[in-house]
């Protein structure tokens, strides 16, 4: 597929009515990017349910008209520091509720 996005970074905050901000800080400029990413409803769902600010996610998805990113697929890769605890690696996509990974 040629109109695929993927991505790896921290959750900002979640905007209404669908939408996700998501922090890519590059590791050799230091520099950082906000990306809104719009999500299904049954990602969203999901993606409030197990994820906080500060988790770090990952992102697949494309692009549609406008230049909004479309996500077809998020990954729990682990969560904000809260106490030490790290949760197990999540993926929740739009055809399926929860995954785990290992």
């Amino acid at each position: 597929m040629l109109n695929q996005v993927v991505f790896v970074g921290r959750l900002v905050r979640y905007e209404e009515p669908n939408s996700v901000v998501v922090k890519l800080t590059s590791s050799t400029t230091y520099e950082e990017w906000y990306i809104t990413v719009k999500l299904p409803n049954t990602i969203l769902t999901n993606t409030k349910a197990y994820c906080t600010i500060g988790d770090l996610i990952g992102v697949k998805g494309h692009l549609e008209q406008g230049n909004d990113i479309i996500a077809e697929k998020i990954t729990f890769l682990s969560a904000a520091q809260r106490g030490g605890e790290e949760d197990d690696s999540n993926t929740v996509q739009e055809s399926t509720e929860t995954e785990s990974q290992s």
